[in-house]
């Protein structure tokens, strides 16, 4: 008598990571966020009025960026904090531990959906943006289209970051106040790298405290880009490839060791 196999590893991880992607349509953070920075973006024809000289179009690209770049970060820590909080104190995901899965697949399942949730929204808000700057400023062209969706590619790479983080967080935390603080700050400190570091270096203890949790924090602020960028071309400070595998490593820690927290928990 042939005896029914276990699915798959790979099968059990697309199926969580599915479910937690059909779960972050019903959470209103990504609708509420998405209609705020939408709105925003169409505001800024209003600002396209005054006069800007030649330099309007610099600004609207640079104003768009940050709606987007500022909608993401909410997006990218919130969401990801409800769906594993929702996880963990509905007890949806009991029979799913209690059963022969692995909890690292779960673990990693819950992070690709909340990941490609996020990424999801990433493309759409960036779209917006292009066809807005496509209608509004001078001088965007295909060039510029290019540009933009390489920006594009590393807000990508720095929200799957900000995922990693809150996986490692949502890993031993029921509390969704907490793991939204923290990860906010996390967000706030990474954009604050270099004052962190210079701050580091003046004062007589800085060394010794900041420098161990400086190494655990990636610098965020080498993801965004500027006008200057798309309109003009100018060389980012680091190359794409370069900051894709430095947000990669990142991002493995933190899933590494959060996977090993997440199983190690009684649930």
């Amino acid at each position: 008598m042939n005896r029914l196999q276990p699915p798959s590893t790979v099968k059990v991880l697309c199926l969580v990571a599915v479910r937690t992607l059909a779960a972050a349509r019903r959470q209103p953070s990504c609708l509420v966020v998405g209609i705020l920075a939408v709105g925003l973006l169409g505001g800024a024809r209003f600002f396209a009025s005054f006069d800007f000289g030649e330099n309007s179009a610099g600004f609207l690209i640079d104003f768009g960026l940050a709606v987007v770049f500022l909608s993401g970060s909410l997006v990218a820590v919130v969401l990801p904090a409800q769906l594993w909080i929702d996880e963990m104190n509905q007890r949806c995901a009991v029979p799913v531990l209690s059963s022969p899965v692995r909890r690292e697949t779960f673990f990693f399942g819950v992070f690709f959906g909340a990941s490609a949730a996020v990424g999801l929204f990433l493309i759409l808000m960036f779209l917006a943006l292009g066809i807005l700057l496509s209608a509004w400023a001078d001088g965007f062209g295909s060039a510029a289209w290019e540009r933009l969706m390489g920006a594009c590619w590393l807000t990508l790479v720095r929200g799957f970051l900000i995922g990693a983080l809150m996986a490692l967080l949502g890993s031993f935390s029921r509390s969704f106040l907490f793991v939204v603080c923290v990860g906010a700050g996390f967000v706030f400190a990474g954009e604050l790298y270099p004052v962190a570091w210079a701050l580091a270096d003046d004062t007589a203890y800085g060394a010794t405290l900041l420098n161990p949790l400086l190494f655990m924090m990636p610098n965020l602020g080498l993801f965004g880009s500027g006008s200057g960028h798309i309109l003009g071309g100018a060389a980012p400070p680091v190359a794409a490839l370069e900051l894709s595998l430095y947000g990669a490593a990142y991002a493995a820690l933190y899933l590494c060791l959060g996977a090993w927290i997440f199983r190690s928990q009684a649930w």
